[in-house]
């Protein structure tokens, strides 16, 4: 029995756009043309699964390749999207693709001889429009997801940059404190060429495994022997790192090893709770495409800031009375007056906490409530150990 493949409409269009330099002059017929491209000699169609996407297949050929479901049709599959072929792909799918002999014919919607007067006519209609849609989706979240990757340089370098981060900051330390009382390490260092920054998440290995692990694993950081211990608190300039413990336990069994008592040993900036936070924007991006965020408009505006006008400030603000530069002060006064978003951006040290601050502040006079959140504790507690005593504002801490 012949076997089908179902071309929808806007596949159809896109191969004859987009392949039309393909053909063979005049004297080639489109079917000719899609046989040469996805079955030469009838030798069958290579096929293979489309990446965790079980009820998809994909049929390879040199040129293009066509994104496939199952088709209510015997014998046939919809081919409900195209993808161009790169040349180590297809020499890559000829060794590992799975071959579904033929014989094979290419068959457009309304070319489908199995639809009969039963209403299979109107399923197939309700077929289509759900593929289209579904198909389009599709689309649009990967040119959403695309034009996010080309805006933001920063991502297509970031996991290299975790890994420079990481490497860069192994520091030898000359002793270990525990201060129970404080859940907190205070640490000696010896000579650090790294500048450690609150927040940062900490990891800790003795001189044996450091030494042991560089010697068999050239000198990949990520396959010693480690802990993690907390996250810095405070990096004094005598060279001391105070780290908050991640619990009390972990100060307990640490004060019990002999190696770490001694002094020898390494820490590092641990990299596993950056590399989280990728995993969670990819998260977010799916989450503020679907418009399932708690303000669904965001998505109309987030890629494009210039969709967002500021509104003329309604509440007077007197900014003569703090101690602000020019640059703070009109970051506060743009957030006032801000309608749905306002983005502030300043590398550390440039006041970012005084200026939320202040916002926070000033709203709270006009008995406005205010969620301030964050992806670490550490800087929400930064905030409110400004803000937490000022007339008017009362504070209430969620999390750990």
């Amino acid at each position: 029995m012949v076997k089908q493949i179902i071309l929808l409409p806007h596949v159809l269009e896109r191969i004859k756009t987009e392949y039309a330099s393909l053909l063979q002059k005049d004297e080639e017929e489109f079917k000719d043309f899609l046989q040469r491209m996805l079955n030469p000699n009838n030798r069958g169609i290579i096929t293979s699964q489309v990446g965790e996407q079980k009820d998809q297949i994909k049929v390879w050929g040199e040129e293009f390749s066509l994104i496939c479901v199952e088709a209510s049709e015997d014998e046939s599959i919809k081919a409900v999207n195209i993808r161009a072929t790169k040349a180590f792909q297809y020499q890559f799918i000829l060794e590992t693709g799975y071959v579904v002999e033929g014989p094979w014919e290419f068959a457009s919607v309304k070319e489908v001889k199995q639809i009969n007067s039963n209403g299979n006519d109107r399923e197939l209609a309700q077929d289509i429009e759900f593929i289209q849609q579904t198909v389009l989706k599709e689309q649009e979240y990967a040119e959403f997801e695309e034009y996010w990757n080309q805006l933001d340089v920063v991502n297509s370098y970031m996991a290299q940059s975790i890994k420079d981060q990481r490497d860069k900051s192994v520091t030898k330390f000359k002793a270990v404190k525990i201060d129970f009382d404080r859940n907190s390490f205070v640490i000696k260092l010896d000579q650090t060429s790294w500048n450690f920054s609150t927040g940062e998440r900490i990891r800790i290995c003795t001189k044996e495994s450091w030494d042991k692990s560089m010697n068999v694993n050239n000198k990949d950081v990520s396959r010693v022997y480690s802990m993690g211990i907390g996250i810095v608190s405070k990096y004094r300039g005598n060279g001391q790192l105070v780290v908050e413990s991640y619990s009390s336990d972990l100060l307990k069994k640490l004060h019990k090893d002999k190696e770490l008592e001694k002094g020898n040993g390494y820490i590092w900036v641990d990299d596993a709770g950056n590399r989280s936070i990728i995993t969670r924007q990819k998260e977010a991006l799916q989450i503020l495409f679907n418009r399932e965020s708690a303000n669904p408009d965001l998505k109309e505006f987030i890629p494009d800031a210039n969709l967002l006008m500021p509104l003329a400030s309604t509440k007077e603000w007197d900014g003569d009375n703090t101690n602000l530069t020019d640059a703070q002060k009109q970051a506060v006064k743009g957030a006032l007056s801000g309608q749905n978003l306002y983005m502030i951006q300043g590398p550390p040290g440039t006041g970012k906490t005084t200026v939320i601050s202040e916002i926070i502040k000033t709203l709270t006079k006009e008995n406005k409530k205010v969620l301030l959140s964050s992806q670490t504790h550490l800087a929400v507690d930064n905030v409110l150990q400004r803000i937490g005593e000022e007339d008017g504002v009362r504070a209430i801490r969620i999390g750990n």
